[in-house]
């Protein structure tokens, strides 16, 4: 068996494993314990559930059906519109792929293709996906204080005493990413950490490992085994007529030809070719088809390595939130009641981060972690303050509700905080300053108004 096809069905294996023993679990309980008092708080514990849940589940789709029937109900409960909702959990579910330390699988597979280390591409991939994620939280943020979302009812939120029982469920995860950062084999870590899953379950008669379950394991990694090695072997079709038919050489030309001339116009139309080659596609297969296309365009550009594989990643695994055929946030529709289209353009502004964030990396290696740290620090806090600002141009919503002049600030503030360079910088810091103070301005005059 080749390298990359072991590492995957090792991960798929320790995704199933801690799905069928119960262990899964404990992500969201132990979210839902720490953001019972935040406003908004289902949709907050939605995204650090399905993000530590997909990055082992390997697939954006299973885990809105895995952790969405239990986040989507509670967020519609505390108020949030089911089309919302269901958005919600599409887009945290789809960046557990994006997410450092497993990726779902990709991060082996990229490492095979790059021959980068392992580790190498968590440190690269793990800011982007912090945006990501940052970007969405904030999103949430924002609409509960625009739409006055309540916190979690107080009999929803598991009993602190039964959390803390369950935080060895935790150990496979610890496990896996510290024999790796020890230094260990990536296979001995997967077999580490699932091997170490089923001993632990014995310790709850809940969770212990029974045959049933033994085989509800084989059947699940069979099954996700089956369905990526068919779509593997549907892409490796497409790569070998793209190839004999000398598609592929023509695209590659076509586009270094493009890049010379304007690479903004490049990257874009290179975006849309990854979004259509994704689409429909389960994320490890999407991104082996857009890697042997896409990744090899940026790399003759100049782009380092990793940096164009993270792009095409990015945009293969985006399709699945993309209009019209987004077909994970179709699942969250489905499990929330709403209408599928209403859900998927939500989910599409939602993750409006995930659209940006690549650009910025390929004109700006110090978003990857690469360089100098005093400038990679720069570039790490600008862009944090520069997604507030984008989710509060998005929503409409930053200390108060945005006029849309405001937003329009807001939003030139996001993309020069992005955009690196000191120049940028201070324009996007001089933006936010000219929203902050508007908005302050406006919340003084409407509190006098009310008294």
């Amino acid at each position: 068996m080749h390298r990359a096809e072991a590492l995957l069905f090792l991960f798929i294996l320790f995704g199933a494993t801690l799905d069928k023993v119960g262990f899964s679990s404990v992500f969201i309980d132990i979210v839902c314990l720490l953001t019972k008092n935040a406003k908004g708080g289902p949709a907050k514990a939605a995204i650090f559930g399905s993000a530590l849940f997909g990055s082992v589940s390997g697939s954006a789709v299973a885990n809105v059906y895995a952790t969405g029937i239990f986040t989507i109900p509670l967020m519609k409960k505390v108020g949030y519109k089911p089309h919302f909702a269901g958005a919600v959990e599409a887009v945290a579910s789809s960046g557990g792929l994006i997410m450092p330390p497993v990726m779902g699988s990709i991060a082996f597979v990229m490492a095979e293709y790059t021959n980068v280390s392992y580790l190498e591409v968590c440190k690269a991939a793990l800011l982007p996906a912090v945006l990501y994620y940052a970007s969405l939280f904030m999103m949430i943020h924002f609409e509960a204080y625009r739409s006055n979302i309540g916190t979690t009812p107080a009999d929803m939120i598991p009993p602190k005493k039964e959390i803390l029982k369950k935080l060895y469920y935790l150990a496979p995860l610890v496990i896996l990413i510290a024999t790796m950062l020890a230094g260990r084999s990536v296979v001995f870590s997967a077999v580490s950490g699932t091997a170490s899953a089923i001993i632990l379950s014995f310790l709850r008669r809940d969770t212990r490992l029974t045959i049933g379950k033994v085989f509800e394991i084989l059947e699940s990694t069979a099954s996700n085994m089956l369905m990526i090695a068919a779509c593997c072997a549907c892409v490796g079709i497409i790569i070998g007529v793209v190839t004999m038919t000398g598609f592929g050489f023509g695209f590659v030309n076509i586009m270094t030809t493009l890049a010379q001339l304007n690479m903004t116009l490049f990257l874009l139309i290179l975006m849309i070719a990854c979004l259509l080659f994704g689409l429909g596609l389960p994320s490890l297969p999407a991104y082996i088809l857009v890697a042997t296309f896409g990744a090899p365009v940026l790399v003759q550009t100049g782009v380092p390595v990793l940096a164009a594989h993270l792009f095409v990643m990015y945009f293969a695994i985006t399709s699945g939130i993309t209009p019209p055929t987004c077909q994970t946030a179709f699942a969250g529709a489905s499990i929330a009641d709403a209408q599928p289209m209403k859900t998927g353009w939500t989910a599409f502004y939602l993750a409006i981060a995930a659209y940006i964030v690549p650009f910025v990396f390929i004109f700006n290696p110090a978003m990857l972690l690469m360089g100098e740290w005093p400038v990679v620090i720069m570039a790490v806090i600008t862009a944090l303050v520069g997604v507030v600002c984008l989710a509060g141009a998005v929503q409409g919503w930053f200390l108060i509700e945005a006029n849309w002049p405001e937003r329009a600030v807001l939003m030139v503030a996001a993309i020069t905080l992005l955009i690196p360079g000191a120049f940028s910088d201070a324009i996007g810091v001089s933006a936010l300053l000219v929203a902050i103070l508007s908005q302050t301005f406006r919340k003084k005059r409407l509190q006098n108004a009310a008294s």
